[in-house]
């Protein structure tokens, strides 16, 4: 019973529980970061959405852009 109360003995049960503590508080801390920078999957699915809309209307105006550069060169040769 003597061997529980030596001082020695008290000082590294406290710096274990104590390092333990911090080590678990890192686990978790670590674990609420990467919950708050992973996107859910519906926030996934609209940041793609948005991508591909900005990439379908960059075609449709390059393809609008075309029909308008042709038009003129072809009234151009119809009047000569």
């Amino acid at each position: 019973m003597s061997f529980l109360t030596n001082p020695w003995v008290i000082s590294i049960l406290a710096m274990g529980f104590i390092l333990g503590n911090i080590l678990a508080l890192r686990k978790v801390s670590q674990v609420q970061m990467r919950k708050t920078k992973t996107m859910s999957d519906l926030e996934k699915l609209s940041e793609l959405e948005k991508k591909n809309k900005q990439r379908i209307d960059a075609i449709e105006n390059s393809k609008q852009e075309a029909a308008h550069q042709k038009t003129p060169n072809e009234n151009d040769k119809a009047d000569s």
